[in-house]
């Protein structure tokens, strides 16, 4: 199976997932309310799941922001922290997943499509790479909030330009 058809394949269980999530429960009505758990439990879990992210547990990091995305998967930070998780576990097809989600949850963020510029280059996959740069750009980088992850997609661009050569 080439790159590609890799990515293809990627892709289509992202969507696959986003319209089985979308067809059992609204951003008003998910597992979290369901379940009846708290805003606060859930800023809790969140605590904990980040404080494994920065100690450099990334399974127990990964499975922590798994499951948080599985009680809310309308949080995008979930999906984001997933995926840095797995990208920095070495995962990169599981890092693009969660990416993909995360751009599925808030598609006018720039972050998911740098995350996964990053893991494509990991990958050296460069034209998906700079596929990703091209949507981090047209995805509203002219933003304030945006100006330090502008500079780091150019940056990058750089380096894919670079290596491509």
């Amino acid at each position: 199976m080439t790159d590609s058809e890799k990515t293809s394949e990627s892709f289509e269980e992202v969507l696959r997932l986003n319209n089985l999530i979308s067809a059992r429960f609204a951003p008003d009505n998910n597992l979290q309310k369901t379940l009846g758990v708290s805003d606060k439990v859930m800023e809790g879990y969140y605590a904990s799941a980040a404080q494994l992210l920065e100690q450099q547990r990334y399974d127990a990091a990964s499975d922590a922001f798994l499951f948080l995305a599985t009680l809310d998967p309308f949080n995008v930070e979930y999906w984001l922290n997933m995926g840095l998780a797995e990208h920095r576990r070495g995962n990169e097809r599981e890092a693009l997943k969660a990416l993909g989600m995360a751009c599925i949850v808030d598609p006018e963020s720039p972050t998911p499509h740098v995350y996964a510029a990053e893991c494509y280059m990991k990958e050296e996959d460069l034209v998906h790479a700079v596929d990703s740069l091209r949507l981090a750009l047209e995805a509203g980088l002219d933003k304030e909030e945006y100006a330090e992850m502008k500079s780091r997609v150019f940056n990058l661009t750089r380096i894919v330009k670079h290596l491509s050569m």
